[in-house]
């Protein structure tokens, strides 16, 4: 299961099912696994060894949780797959303060897959995987708790020392097998995004039931029978946004009404993308 999590590619956010391990240098009370809840980290909110990531960047500046360091998650291109380099990566770690042993606690908004999807980023480029953690709840639950926020803005920490050394590729295994890794573990619910991942699932049970929590064409995908009854044993959220792609032209024509052709640029493997509305 550990594994599965590891794949942030694999899954958005699948509750935070984690195996525990003893994590002797922190407190038992409060850890479970690769989860914090929000009293372990009150009490450790200034613990000079442990670093905490905010991986929200829409909210940070309104709201955080004091000493947490702002993270703006789509510099890393999300799930470490390319386009920056390991010294660039490398940099961004030891500005946030990380250090090969320091403690990380990874949070978002709550209600979201950032901070799974940052978890990912730190483990695949060798983070080790016992000093990863995240907030169980979020920013969410820590305001739930009537815990202090702020809106002032940490200095900066001092550079930690973490170098990448080499990268774990294989995390980045086949999304079959760790979806049939994941039914294995017997969850009561699957909670995944992106046409790839909610196929490999699909394929791995008929009976787990699985929730989407974003996808833009259910039913041309193969899915679901239809929106309104999807059958089987898959629910969730549509963008429906297939059916904008003409529109989007049309308001294209409006703003830029010289335009005569116009292309356009498409990942094949993502499945029906609106193609023939666009043409149309």
């Amino acid at each position: 299961m550990l594994r599965f999590f590891k794949h942030g590619a694999v899954f958005t956010f699948l509750g935070l099912l984690l195996l525990a391990q003893a994590i002797p240098a922190l407190a038992e009370e409060g850890v479970r696994g690769n989860l914090v809840d929000v009293g372990w980290l009150a009490k450790n909110l200034n613990n000079s060894d442990v670093v905490i990531l905010d991986a929200s960047p829409e909210t940070y500046a309104k709201q955080h949780i004091p000493g947490a360091v702002g993270v703006n998650i789509y510099d890393l291109f999300a799930y470490g797959f390319g386009g920056i380099s390991d010294a660039k990566v490398e940099q961004y770690f030891q500005s946030w303060g990380i250090g090969r042993e320091k403690k990380v606690v990874i949070y978002d908004k709550g209600g979201d897959q950032l901070a799974t999807r940052l978890f990912f980023d730190l483990d695949y480029h060798g983070i080790p995987e016992k000093n990863l953690f995240i907030l169980d709840g979020g920013l969410f639950k820590w305001q739930q708790q009537s815990l202090p926020v702020t809106k002032d803005i940490s200095p900066g920490p001092k550079n930690g020392s973490f170098k990448v050394t080499k990268l774990k590729d294989d995390l980045r295994g086949g999304l079959p097998q760790l979806a049939a890794e994941l039914v294995a573990e017997k969850p009561d619910i699957i909670v995944t995004a992106g046409p790839q991942p909610i196929q490999a699932v699909k394929n791995a049970t008929a009976t787990v039931p699985i929730v989407m929590a974003i996808v833009s064409d259910p039913v041309t995908y193969g899915f679901v029978a239809s929106l309104s009854h999807p059958g089987g044993n898959l629910t969730g959220l549509s963008m429906v946004n297939t059916e904008l792609s003409s529109k989007r032209i049309e308001l294209l024509k409006e703003i830029a009404p010289g335009v005569s052709r116009i292309a356009v640029f498409t990942d094949p493997t993502m499945g029906p993308q609106g193609l023939p509305e666009t043409a149309a």
